[in-house]
This record gives C-alpha cells, sequence and structure tokens, in this order.
C-alpha cells in the first residue's frame, strides 16, 4: 500500500476504532516497543505501569492528574494539545464531571493515559515502516458484526444497554451504530434494522399495557404525609 508523504498524524487510528483497539492491546509487544524499554528509555509506561494506573484511577482521571503522570514518565504533552487530541477524535471526551478545590473538573476515562502512551509511542517511537505493515496487516484482519456496532457505538456501552435505551428513551445510538458499522453491507444492515424494530415493537406491545396497569394501581393508593416521610 503507497501513502505517498501522509503524516503519522493521518493515519493514526482514532479512538473507540477497532484497529486501534487491536493495536493497543498488542503494542506492548511490538519489538521496537520493547527494544525501546529494554534501552532504559524513562518515555513509555511498562504494561504493569499501564495496568496500575488504570487501577488507581478506577473511577475516572483529571486533566491534572494526566500530567502528573505524564510529567513523572517526561512525556511532553501540553493542555491544548490534550484537547486538541479529543477534538480530532484521538483520545476519549470526558465521560463526566467531580467538584474539587478547584471547581468542576471534567473527568476522563481510567485508560486515557493508556492512549496517550501509545500515542505517544505511534508519533515518536515506531517507524514508520513498521507501522505501514501493522496497518497493512490490519486490513485483512476480519471482525464479527457485533464488534462493529460496539466500536461505533458512541458511549461505547454493551449492545444490550444500547438497545434499552433505544426502546425505554427513542435514544437513538444503536441504531446509528449499526447504519455505520454495515454501511459496506447494506443487505445485512437493513437485516439488523428490521431486527431492532421488531424488538422494539414486541417489547412496547408485551410491556406497556403492564406498565399502564402498574401506574393506575400506584395513582389509586395514598400514603399519609407522616408515612413519606418516614418511608
Amino acid at each position: 500500500m503507497t501513502r505517498g508523504r501522509t503524516k503519522k498524524s493521518d493515519i493514526l487510528p482514532k479512538y473507540g476504532n477497532i484497529m486501534r483497539n487491536y493495536l493497543l492491546s498488542n503494542v506492548t509487544s511490538m519489538d521496537e516497543y520493547q527494544k525501546t524499554l529494554e534501552k532504559g528509555s524513562p518515555i513509555l509506561f511498562t504494561p504493569t505501569e499501564m495496568q496500575n494506573l488504570k487501577k488507581n484511577y478506577a473511577d475516572g482521571i483529571t486533566w491534572d492528574e494526566v500530567d502528573k503522570e505524564l510529567s513523572r514518565k517526561g512525556i511532553p504533552l501540553k493542555k491544548v494539545t490534550f484537547r486538541k487530541y479529543i477534538q480530532d477524535g484521538l483520545l476519549p471526551k470526558a465521560k463526566g464531571y467531580r467538584n474539587t478545590d478547584k471547581g468542576r473538573v471534567a473527568i476522563f476515562p481510567s485508560d486515557t493515559i493508556e492512549h496517550i502512551n501509545f500515542i505517544h509511542f505511534f508519533n515518536n517511537a515506531a517507524g514508520r515502516q513498521e507501522i505501514e505493515n501493522i496497518l497493512n496487516l490490519l486490513l485483512k484482519v476480519s471482525v464479527t458484526y457485533l464488534e462493529a456496532v460496539e466500536s461505533r457505538e458512541q458511549w461505547q456501552r454493551p449492545i444490550y444497554a444500547s438497545i434499552l435505551h433505544y426502546i425505554c428513551f427513542g435514544d437513538g445510538a444503536v441504531y446509528e451504530a449499526i447504519e455505520e458499522a454495515l454501511s459496506t453491507r447494506p443487505e445485512d444492515r437493513d437485516v439488523a434494522l428490521k431486527m431492532l424494530g421488531e424488538i422494539d415493537e414486541t417489547f412496547h406491545a408485551a410491556v406497556d399495557h403492564k406498565i399502564e396497569k402498574l401506574i393506575s394501581f400506584l395513582k389509586e393508593g395514598h400514603l399519609l404525609l407522616p408515612e413519606v416521610m418516614t418511608g
């Protein structure tokens, strides 16, 4: 495959992309990664260090914590670059917010540093030919429809949960994920979307009247205010 003068950043798989997930899970076993670590280079995290980071920040990590951990390894990353990576889809968006002494701050997924480490290796340590060979190899790797759909779902949640959101809240994320993931297989895409619609119709036909019955029952019963307050 010829890419001409395409920059590394142009072929770097985006966050949530199946190719990124595959590379991320295998990056530490790459020869060049191992050689870099064997040279005693402090600019890459070892597998053990990354596991400990995800454990220590299991509930999420702030930018200040990211900056602190990267500074310990000597990995340069300005906040403006961090934000640019997020904007470009190379790093995950905030999953929520936390109140601190400095005010309300964004919380990012626990594997954020693992992705930064991958980008740093990809951009600064990995040889271009090795990257080209890996990307060419990935083009021959097959994945299930399920893996493809879940990788497209914006909240990166299991498809079962996405289907429930679709049914209960009209959340179209799973519909859009199926459309995008199976866009090259239009016949199978249409079959999957039809199945999703049938699930929605079947659920409401079987459950709606039972929910309405429960709501009617709850409306008819009454509690004294003191009972509510002590409940």
